[in-house]
């Protein structure tokens, strides 16, 4: 059975988008699913860890979509030489994530959408992702074993887009969509300020923390009203 997580980024997948690259499929999980729930008619694969590589390999050439899937052995985009609909890269830091995509700009460019599964560091990609034009499309919010996850679909726009620190703090969609699981992601976050906050801290950290925590509070507040006056 596929987790959560990446039934999500199943779901994500958009529609009249036939081919994909899925850097980094360890199990090739998510290819297979796309191909079994005909999401996408072919697929290319990159590993650059031995052990993940041959755990791909093994599952593409034991399914019945063998014949649909190419795996690469190599880092990140280098060793695509095809043209994608889609370029997915799920389980990654946002450091890592912008590294990869960097190294090979010039792919990226021919790329209409990024399927995306980011484990931190939002920081360090989404004005890198805004300069390459790509703008938020769809986004989830769920839980999986403690673990809060925010899958999230772009697609390359015709200029830059400005993503605010709102939207790298509280994600993009989520903030509006207001969906339980990113409710008590917020919940957590601010009671974890909170926490800290009952600490014998330095005055300046203290005042941190508070400034910190107001920004939290106020992000609900003011998703509360988005969400009141767009109904």
């Amino acid at each position: 059975m596929l987790s959560f997580r990446l039934q999500a980024l199943v779901d994500l997948y958009p529609s009249s988008a036939p081919t994909f690259a899925d850097i980094g499929s360890d199990h090739a999980y998510l290819p297979l699913a796309l191909f079994r729930e005909k999401k996408a008619e072919r697929g290319f694969c990159v590993e650059n860890k031995l052990g993940p590589y041959q755990r791909s390999k093994k599952a593409i050439e034991e399914s019945i979509y063998s014949s649909c899937c190419t795996l690469y052995f190599g880092d990140g985009l280098k060793p695509l030489q095809e043209k994608v609909d889609v370029l997915i890269l799920a389980g990654m830091g946002g450091k890592l994530i912008r590294s990869i995509l960097e190294k090979e700009k010039e792919k990226l460019l021919q790329i209409p959408y990024l399927l995306l599964d980011i484990h931190g560091e939002e920081a360090a990609l989404f004005p890198f992702l805004g300069e390459m034009c790509f703008f938020p499309k769809e986004e989830k919010a769920l839980y999986e074993r403690g673990i809060y996850y925010h899958p999230l679909l772009l697609e390359k726009g015709s200029s830059p887009y400005q993503y605010s620190e709102e939207d790298i703090l509280f994600n993009p969609l989520n903030r509006f969509q207001k969906e339980e699981a990113w409710k008590l992601m917020m919940k957590k976050k601010i009671s974890s300020l909170t926490h800290l906050l009952e600490g014998d801290l330095p005055s300046p950290i203290k005042e941190k923390y508070k400034n910190e925590k107001k920004k939290w509070e106020a992000a609900i507040d003011e998703n509360e009203s988005f969400v009141t006056k767009t109904r």
